[in-house]
């Protein structure tokens, strides 16, 4: 179908196989940005309209969704609106529709639809956004470093990614989340020597746990938690700011994303 023809048009982008800047195809980015826009129109029931370019942000979509796992469903068009610049509606986890909950059998969020496939575990969509739109790549090609960085996402999901809920709901009373406040700047701290020896999250490159670990970053002003300025924690610290600065970032916060970081 149309939708269908269209994800693999913008795979071919993304990919790298297919200019869309040279002169040649200049003609077909009119076409495609019209049928797109049809698409989100009939999918949506609401008329958008943006112009096709050459230029899929993929990084910056994966980072989005890194952001955005318990704010809503993806869809295709969804993916479609966030490479061309376009921000993903958003909206309470109470205001989703039954027949979007029905779709995952644990009947929460995040879900991800793709033409006949539904995915509503958070590491697998990444890992299959990142094999759907490969380049750049967002794993590491050798085993090992790939196993490396699903350990390193796990502990991010299962170790600090619940004390931010925690810290977030601000139900306990206070002393309890003082403590742990305390215990997860304790276990941030304790990587920020990695800094100085990679770029990136134990890595020389960026990947799918730097876009799990940076809303964790961006977080903490809100949940009463600030890195200390000290030698210690300045490759850390430096880290952070280079992460914020990349557009896709950016691109990926939501209004309410932008209000939580203090400057």
């Amino acid at each position: 179908d149309a939708d269908e023809v269209l994800t693999n048009f913008l795979e071919e982008v993304s990919s790298g196989r297919l200019d869309l800047e040279a002169e040649q195809n200049k003609g077909l980015l009119s076409f495609l940005s019209f049928g797109i826009n049809n698409s989100i129109k009939n999918a949506t029931d609401n008329q958008t309209s943006f112009n096709l370019t050459g230029e899929t942000d993929v990084v910056g979509f994966l980072t989005s969704l890194g952001t955005k796992l318990k704010e809503g469903t993806l869809s295709v068009t969804d993916v479609q609106q966030i490479q061309e610049g376009k921000q993903v509606k958003e909206s309470k986890p109470e205001e989703t529709p039954e027949d979007i909950l029905s779709i995952s059998p644990y009947h929460k969020l995040p879900i991800l639809v793709d033409r006949d496939l539904a995915i509503h575990d958070p590491s697998v969509m990444m890992e299959y956004l990142d094999e759907r739109f490969p380049h750049p790549p967002l794993l590491p090609v050798y085993p090992v470093a790939r196993a490396n960085s699903r350990t390193l996402m796990l502990r991010i999901d299962r170790e600090w990614c619940p004390i931010v809920d925690t810290l977030i709901a601000g139900e306990l009373p206070e002393k309890e989340l003082i403590k742990l406040r305390e215990e997860l700047l304790h276990e941030i701290s304790s990587i920020a020597p990695t800094f100085k020896e990679f770029k990136y999250f134990m890595s020389d490159e960026f990947t799918l746990v730097d876009c799990c670990f940076a809303p964790i970053l961006w977080r903490l002003p809100s949940i009463g938690i600030r890195l200390p300025v000290n030698r210690h924690l300045k490759p850390l610290i430096d880290y952070q700011k280079e992460i914020f600065k990349r557009p896709g970032f950016l691109d990926s916060l939501s209004s309410l994303e932008r209000d939580l970081k203090e400057d």
